[in-house]
């Protein structure tokens, strides 16, 4: 398993924290999953309740509704899409949450496969802030784990789109 972990900080960007993981299926099939938001809580853990509105296909206005067990507290996030290339990439951006975050899930082909690759940026501020090389090293390594976890569960024999 090819996986890619990357931590920086940037004072007008915030925290960002990237994952990249190889997958043993076609970029159409993982985009295809990755971009229906209720799949979440199949594959990001500490997500408990995940929902997109419209239901259906997502694209650019799509509004998600996501909470999120982290550190001991339950974080509510409201999202937007704010770009979509189908098969491709999506971006986020928070409209309502606790801590402003933004972010991106690309797929791009490689080898036989594709690569799936997550960026969040976190702006963390007041506690936050003072906490933070503590809570973006705990968030990048349950990113790694969702991306094997999304791996393990896109290469499964079970699986079907």
């Amino acid at each position: 398993m090819t996986q890619t972990k990357q931590i920086t900080y940037s004072s007008q960007a915030g925290y960002k924290a990237e994952v990249s993981i190889w997958i043993d299926r076609s970029p159409a099939e993982v985009f295809q999953f990755i971009a229906n938001y209720n799949n979440d809580t199949r594959w990001r853990q500490g997500v408990a309740r995940m929902s997109q509105s419209p239901a259906g296909e997502t694209g650019v206005g799509t509004i998600t509704h996501e909470e999120m067990d982290f550190f001991g507290r339950r974080y509510v996030t409201i999202a937007q899409i704010t770009a979509f290339e189908p098969d491709q990439r999506l971006a986020w951006s928070s409209i309502k949450a606790t801590t402003p975050v933004s972010g991106w899930r690309m797929v791009t082909a490689e080898g036989a496969g594709a690569r799936f690759t997550q960026a969040v940026v976190a702006d963390l501020q007041g506690f936050y802030r003072w906490l933070s090389p503590l809570m973006i090293a705990m968030f990048k390594n349950q990113m790694s784990r969702d991306v094997a976890r999304l791996k393990q569960i896109l290469e499964g024999e079970d699986y079907s789109l």
